[in-house]
């Protein structure tokens, strides 16, 4: 089975009124990444698709990687069920 795990997430909407030339840059760049992924899925679209809530963390965010494996814990068995159903299919076909 083939599992996709798209975690570019969504430009966040910043508390000030003008975003910031990095904001810009960042929003940029996910724009770019959501349309290159949109592409992908079109050509092959995976058995499961996973989207974590992601979009207030940055690429460069690695010091924040406790507070984001604890916030996409409950992925983990909504995952577990799903991979269960598509082998349950695969092996019933």
């Amino acid at each position: 089975i083939i599992i996709g795990v798209d975690v570019v997430g969504a430009p966040e909407e910043a508390d000030r009124k003008q975003p910031t030339s990095v904001d810009l840059m960042f929003g940029a760049t996910q724009l770019m990444m959501q349309s290159i992924i949109a592409n992908k899925l079109k050509q092959c679209r995976p058995d499961i698709l996973v989207r974590p809530a992601v979009s207030r963390y940055r690429v460069l965010d690695f010091l924040k990687i406790d507070a984001l494996m604890n916030e996409t814990v409950d992925i983990k068995d909504e995952l577990k069920r799903q991979v269960e159903k598509v082998l349950e299919a695969k092996n019933s076909a």
